[in-house]
């Protein structure tokens, strides 16, 4: 980051993936050095409804938007940070698709120019009661059968949110945690899930979709890529 004033809370922009028509980018924020006027300087529209809320979250969303922005430079988008459409979802520049992630101070945001969606998820380790309510809210009763461990319960829950950001512009509402299940417990480098209902047209239940899964400590990152547009196949990022 060049600019100072960003850099005193938006910290670590690490790139994973820099191609022609792709780029990953990961960084840290801190919420304790948010200012409101940052939006101003970044040109970053607050929703109405986050006109209220607390500085964590307008931080970040602030985080996202400006780690986006960078991922547009760098893909050479001179195009205005992304907004947020009705249900929450980013919504790009013309000619880019993308996904953003926050977990407990990370941010997370891969861009592409390429015709397909994109999910992409952060989550920090669950344990204790965090875990046991993942267990609870995001598993499905096969799932729970499999008496997974904590990492895997946390692989599960971000690879299904992973999987939720890639084909909600394909499905175009928001379907649940319960939409699809793990075939097996996750590996270090993989989820496989199967989809549990029709969700749209290319998307039957029974379709298989795969989750590239990558640990960094105690934190993991979940990528999904939904495309051809509009075609509803999914694969490993």
């Amino acid at each position: 980051m060049t600019d100072t004033a960003t850099a005193s809370w938006l910290t670590g922009e690490t790139c994973l993936v820099r191609t022609t028509d792709e780029v990953l980018l990961t960084a840290k924020y801190d919420v304790a050095r948010y200012d409101p006027f940052d939006l101003d300087r970044h040109g970053v529209v607050l929703p109405p409804e986050f006109g209220q809320a607390v500085a964590k979250r307008q931080a970040e969303f602030l985080a996202g938007r400006v780690l986006a922005k960078r991922a547009m430079t760098l893909l050479g988008s001179s195009g205005a940070p992304p907004t947020r459409g009705a249900l929450g979802e980013p919504v790009f520049a013309k000619g880019l698709r993308g996904s953003i992630t926050h977990s407990q101070g990370s941010v997370g945001v891969w861009v592409t120019r390429r015709p397909c969606d994109l999910g992409l998820d952060i989550e920090h380790l669950a344990t204790g009661a965090r875990g046991d309510a993942i267990r609870q809210v995001a598993l499905t009763e096969a799932e729970r059968a499999m008496q997974l461990s904590d990492a895997a319960v946390t692989t599960a829950f971000s690879a299904k949110e992973a999987l939720y950001k890639a084909l909600f512009p394909t499905v175009g509402r928001r379907f649940g945690f319960d939409a699809a299940e793990l075939l097996q417990p996750p590996d270090a480098s993989r989820a496989r899930l199967r989809l549990t209902r029709n969700l749209a047209p290319g998307l039957p239940a029974g379709q298989i979709l795969t989750i590239k899964v990558s640990w960094r400590g105690k934190q993991v990152m979940t990528q999904c890529t939904a495309g051809p547009f509009g075609q509803g196949r999914c694969g490993a990022a």
